[in-house]
């Protein structure tokens, strides 16, 4: 049997869309042969193949690129005339010879001479790109990211699918394809080199040379060079005047945009497959293959969604990784799963997401308005939502003073200090503390600003204390370091703190190392950090609140369209949310009753004074879930060298869930809200996980039934995570809880009301889409998958 592949052209125009059913519908084939010479009876067979498998056949072309062309007519007009003397049946259909017409450079389809005169004419675009695009789809070209990841290109753009056309080059037939829908752009450049972006495009570009040279319209081959898209764009500076340039795929254009800039020359360059991306330009290049999605046949792609990552990306703004990538190297498996889970131990501190220092701060510092909750973005460098008054902690009750005071203990009590340097603290209240008012230590000199330490005098072996209130940054005492170093050289330094915010042991063990190093070493300096707390920096360009008073926003216009009364429970909520840049009460929707959430006498991790903010509790949450995120180290841990468990956070490789459990073993409403706000999109991002999703799903169904009990009272917690989007789950559980809260007859208008708002509930307004174009995408894809061989 001679090597010969088969791709299919289904087409079908808008205009044959009748009332949702096609009214008229054809295929085009096209045979591709590899050998010289057909045996006896094979081109019959294979139409005769074809019409059983393909019943809506209308055309049949052949292809031989290796065949001279007067050859191959004779060849598929002698046995089309048999043909159509055996079986009648064929004489409905056109079967054409694909002919590369030099004189007018274009490739036309010739039928059978017997048939009578025809017109030459150029092969419909429509129809090479169909034949293309089902050569690109069946080798599964379009690559689409795994769950909860995205795509970083060399271009600097992001995408959720890569074309990988690599996939398309499986053999000498379909290189020998794609180099004679070539031949209309490359005929007439005679080529010194051809460059390729990707090494297996050689190929191709060893079939163009072979067709060109055959066909007498190249005297000699040119030489091939790879050079590896955007990293070898140097090598396309030095290109010779006589070149030729093979893109392998493109959505963006923006490679040939690079090369544009450097050889100002775009009649040279080519491009294999294209899809249009999304507010992109069209690329100028020819393009051999354009298989985007069009009306005017059932094949092609949507557009692809791309962005580019020095402006804003939707899915690095959602917080999903990226997977860097050079050429076809990049993930394709799925990613593992990995739950987060918030541990509780009474008295093994290595399994307790609660450590001791911090267990105590809280103790300490719970009640006294030193927390609050950043309810906007902040830096645009990272921020953290829980605020930490430094004025009210360091004017608090000794209480507090005390893990400063330990921190003092580090320092020789027999030295002389030249410096107290502190931007919190005055001499008299460092005066009065532990251990100096016990020991009669003389009184501290004036306290040094640390923006005025740099012009004193430098001290030779001079003694320094810096005290901090608050260390949650690394900027501030390494600059501090630096300038110490010269102010008293091969003096003593201490650096004590009440508290230490950090993200990660690894950040602990950062500072302490800048800070601790000197001239004899690590141990150079003292480090006294306090207690020491765990609490994330935030990247996200939205809060949660942000989110919600946007999607509450959206709500009252809605009403006042449709001049309905928005529940005042939702106009107060919005009120609140306009007006707040931070907060320590009111930070999750009330109860009901309107009673604001609180937490119980039973909560495990601290004793409750019934006095507690709501800042104050989402603290010791973002605090445990930090911890959590972190294997439940503490700052101190020793980690073990190749120990890359860093934390549990979304890569590549991975993907790290909040383990529904954790809203089980929180029972109390705010603790549960308190959570569902600490955690980011990506940690609620169930639709990835369908078990887990009904874990999730069963909770809040368990959440709307309990109201008529008067419980429930998280309720509209969950209702907003869902409608922003923060917590996301699988679509038929989405379904579930809009179905329970449309019948429940229990709860409140505004509960209907927010529920109506989550996007695409059952009785909300649904945008209008393009039938026309939905009755096209269903039939395509159910053509394809009846007919696919």
């Amino acid at each position: 049997m001679i090597k010969r592949n088969h791709f299919i052209a289904r087409i079908a125009h808008s205009q044959c869309l009748v009332n949702g059913q096609l009214s008229d519908f054809s295929e085009s084939h096209l045979l591709v042969y590899e050998s010289p010479i057909f045996s006896e009876g094979q081109l019959s067979q294979d139409v005769r193949d074809v019409l059983e498998k393909y019943p809506f056949t209308s055309e049949i072309s052949v292809l031989a690129p290796r065949v001279a062309e007067e050859m191959l007519l004779k060849q598929v007009d002698s046995e089309t005339v048999q043909l159509r003397v055996d079986h009648p049946a064929c004489s409905t259909i056109t079967i054409s010879v694909l002919i590369f017409d030099r004189n007018q450079n274009f490739i036309t389809a010739q039928r059978n001479a017997a048939l009578g005169p025809q017109l030459v004419q150029p092969l419909s675009e429509s129809l090479k790109n169909a034949w293309i695009f089902d050569l690109f789809h069946r080798n599964k070209c379009l690559v689409t990211a795994p769950d909860g990841i995205h795509f970083g290109k060399t271009s600097g753009k992001h995408s959720d699918q890569f074309l990988r056309a690599a996939n398309a080059l499986v053999g000498s037939l379909e290189c020998e394809l794609l180099a004679f829908f070539l031949l209309p752009f490359a005929s007439k450049l005679k080529p010194q080199r051809i460059y390729v972006d990707t090494g297996p495009l050689i190929s191709v570009g060893l079939a163009l040379s072979d067709q060109c040279i055959k066909r007498e319209l190249w005297s000699s081959p040119p030489s091939m060079q790879s050079f590896s898209s955007y990293d070898g764009l140097d090598l396309i500076s030095n290109a010779p005047p006589d070149h030729l340039i093979l893109i392998s795929a493109s959505t963006s254009g923006g490679l040939e945009n690079k090369i544009i800039e450097r050889t100002q020359n775009i009649s040279r360059v080519a491009t294999i497959f294209y899809i249009q991306g999304t507010s992109q330009t069209r690329a100028a290049s020819y393009l051999v293959g354009n298989i985007t999605e069009s009306e005017s046949g059932l094949y092609g792609y949507s557009e692809i969604a791309t962005h580019d990552s020095s402006k804003s990306c939707d899915w690095c703004n959602r917080g999903l990784p990226f997977a860097e990538f050079e050429g076809d190297q990049f993930l394709l498996q799925k990613r593992k799963t990995q739950k987060i889970n918030i541990a509780y131990h009474p008295t093994n501190e290595a399994n307790n997401s609660l450590k001791k220092s911090a267990r105590d701060f809280f103790l300490e510092a719970k009640s006294k308005g030193i927390f609050s909750v950043r309810l906007t973005a902040g830096e645009a460098d990272g921020y953290r939502e829980v605020l930490i008054d430094k004025e009210k902690l360091t004017s608090s009750t000794p209480g507090l003073l005390k893990f400063l005071e330990k921190s003092l203990q580090k320092f020789p009590l027999d030295l002389p200090i030249h410096f107290l340097v502190s931007d919190d603290f005055t001499s008299e209240q460092m005066g009065a503390l532990q251990p100096y008012s016990v020991n009669g230590k003389q009184s501290f000199l004036t306290a040094t600003f640390t923006t005025e330490l740099q012009k004193h005098a430098a001290i030779k072996k001079g003694n320094a204390l810096v005290a901090f209130a608050l260390i949650d940054s690394l900027h501030t005492p390494r600059k501090i370091s630096e300038i110490l170093r010269s102010v008293v050289p091969d003096g003593e330094v201490v650096y004590s703190a009440m508290a230490t915010i950090v993200e990660s042991p690894e950040e602990f063990k950062q500072l302490g190392s800048a800070l601790r190093t000197g001239a004899k070493g690590p141990r150079t300096f003292t480090y006294a950090e306090g207690a020491v707390l765990f609490f994330r920096r935030r990247f996200e360009v939205r809060t949660t609140w942000q989110y919600e008073k946007d999607w509450l926003e959206g709500l009252v216009e809605e009403d006042l369209l449709k001049n309905v009364m928005t529940p005042p429970e939702i106009t107060a909520r919005l009120a609140f949310l306009k007006r707040t840049g931070h907060a320590e009460h009111d930070l999750f929707w009330s109860g009901q009753n309107g009673e604001a959430l609180r937490l119980q006498h039973d909560f495990v991790y601290l004793p409750v004074s019934d006095d507690e903010s709501q800042a104050d509790i989402y603290a010791i949450v973002s605090n445990l879930l930090s911890t959590a995120i972190q294997f439940n180290r503490s700052a101190t841990d020793e980690s073990p060298i190749g120990d890359i468990r860093r934390a549990l956070r979304d890569t590549v490789y991975s993907e790290a869930l909040i383990d529904p459990n954790n809203f089980l073993k929180f029972n109390d409403a705010i603790l549960r809200a308190a959570l569902l706000r600490a955690a980011s999109p990506t940690e609620l991002n169930y639709s990835r996980d369908l078990d887990l999703s009904g874990m999730m799903t069963s909770l809040i169904v368990h959440e709307i039934a309990e109201w008529q009990f008067s419980r429930g009272q998280m309720l509209s917690e969950f209702i907003t995570a869902i409608a922003t989007d923060h917590l996301r789950l699988c679509t038929q559980h989405m379904d579930q809880i809009k179905k329970s809260i449309s019948r429940s007859v229990y709860l409140p208008p505004y509960i209907k009301r927010l529920g109506s708002g989550i996007p695409g509930s059952i009785s909300g307004d649904q945008p209008k889409k393009n039938i026309h174009l939905s009755i096209i995408k269903r039939l395509k894809n159910w053509i394809q998958t009846l007919k696919r061989y």
